[in-house]
């Protein structure tokens, strides 16, 4: 591991969600190391496992400095990104091959494009975002930065998402509506009207609860 050469990519987590991140990166990122919070050496699939601990940020840049932080929670996973840029580390995006972006779609550093999720004309995906497994992001949508869009969760034209929002597996959102931050979105809810920042809304209708 000495090296640069050797490795094409450092993913920041090693648990469900850095596994995805994996595959989803396999065919342009081909040499991984995958880095976990505990003490335990392993392996995953043919990629190491190690132990953030057994290195300081400045030994694992010079190993690589190309990284993406697989960490569901949000919060950790801004934390971890503000301390890899202060390190100087280059935050990739990933995107699975199956993914339909537009060529007007921006994708900014460290989001994670999933297998069969759709992102139509002037998309914005904020830094740090999750469009999961068969997600529907519409046209002019905004999606602000660290903020997670689960499997078969459908985005209508024009929607805004703030940061740190969740919008949970299978919610649909209606066009122009606006999601404030730290929000979340229940499973299978219909937002048909706009929904305050640090709020849980669910239903049919979605309602704050």
């Amino acid at each position: 591991m000495k090296d640069r050469q050797l490795v094409d990519l450092l993913i920041f987590g090693a648990g469900g969600h850095a596994k995805v991140v994996s595959d989803c990166a396999r065919k342009k990122y081909p040499r991984q190391i995958m880095i976990s919070g505990d003490k335990t050496t392993s392996q995953w699939r043919d990629f190491p496992v190690f132990p953030q601990s057994t290195k300081s940020l400045a030994e694992w840049y010079a190993l690589c400095p190309y990284a993406f932080v697989a960490i569901g929670d949000p919060v950790l996973r801004k934390q971890i990104t503000s301390a890899l840029e202060a390190a100087g580390f280059i935050l990739v995006s990933v995107t699975h091959s199956s993914a339909v972006i537009s060529p007007s779609a921006q994708i900014s550093a460290g989001s994670i494009i999933c297998p069969n999720a759709v992102i139509n004309a002037d998309v914005q995906v904020g830094k740090g975002c999750i469009i999961n497994t068969g997600a529907i992001i519409e046209h002019d949508c905004k999606i602000g930065a660290f903020s997670h869009v689960s499997p078969g969760a459908v985005l209508g034209g024009g929607v805004t998402l703030g940061e740190h929002c969740r919008i949970c597996l299978g919610a649909n959102i209606s066009d122009h509506i606006k999601v404030g931050s730290h929000t979340i979105i229940g499973a299978g809810a219909v937002v048909l009207s706009s929904i305050p920042e640090g709020v849980l809304a669910a239903g049919i209708p979605a309602e704050i609860l």
